[in-house]
């Protein structure tokens, strides 16, 4: 396995191009690196960018995204110490989706406990609350786990297949709010919206049911599927 930072261009790339210069890529398997850039697009120009470079040099091989996340306050002046309740909430579907779409094979959350090392990055505080992030999670894995495909619908948009169940669309936008059409995509006219937890004591997300042609969206991302 060979690690990279999130700074694909300016510290990744070149680092990855002198391994691969001095014939590196035959002790190694897997390509992996962290993720802490939130802006538009960023988990799939940083995969798009070590594919290529890989390729060039005749290689393809597995993506893992072995650290990503932001924490649930201010514990410092870097983006990923910048965050809310609800942003980690937000960023635990963002982020593993936007990697799953974009071709990574694994994504890891760091980390599981906040820590004094790692301020309040942790899906469980430090006496031992579980956080919204932390159900957020379990609301996730409970609707993607085992999927066998997923498909970039637009941007924000994604849907993930399975050999044993109906397809699953998750759905944001980061800018501002929308209603979106998905009639094309689900062939019922109801369709079960199911929103991630965003607020300290809750643990169970809330479910509506909403026309398959005007889905309502916003940066809160949402998980729906037909009824």
């Amino acid at each position: 396995m060979v690690g990279a930072e999130s700074d694909f261009e300016r510290i990744s790339a070149p680092y990855l191009k002198r391994i691969l210069d001095d014939d590196g890529g035959r002790y190694f398997d897997i390509m992996n690196f962290h993720d802490y850039d939130y802006s538009n697009n960023a988990i799939e120009k940083q995969a798009k960018g070590y594919k290529e470079l890989l390729k060039a040099y005749g290689y393809e091989k597995p993506l893992w995204i072995t650290e990503t996340g932001i924490t649930s306050d201010i514990d410092g002046p870097e983006p990923w110490l910048q965050g809310s309740i609800e942003k980690q909430a937000r960023w635990v579907i963002k982020g593993f989706v936007s990697g799953f779409a974009c071709g990574a094979e694994k994504v890891f959350w760091h980390a599981l406990y906040d820590s004094p090392a790692l301020g309040s990055a942790g899906l469980i505080s430090l006496n031992g609350k579980p956080k919204p992030s932390f159900y957020t999670y379990r609301v996730m894995t409970s609707k993607l786990d085992d999927f066998i495909s997923v498909k970039t619908i637009n941007t924000g948009q994604y849907k993930f297949e399975f050999s044993n169940k109906k397809p699953v669309y998750v759905l944001w936008t980061d800018s501002g709010s929308k209603a979106v059409d998905l009639s094309g995509y689900i062939k019922t006219n109801n369709v079960k919206l199911t929103r991630i937890i965003e607020r300290e004591g809750q643990r169970e997300p809330n479910i509506e049911f909403v026309s398959s042609h005007g889905v309502p969206i916003g940066d809160s991302p949402i998980f729906l599927e037909e009824h």
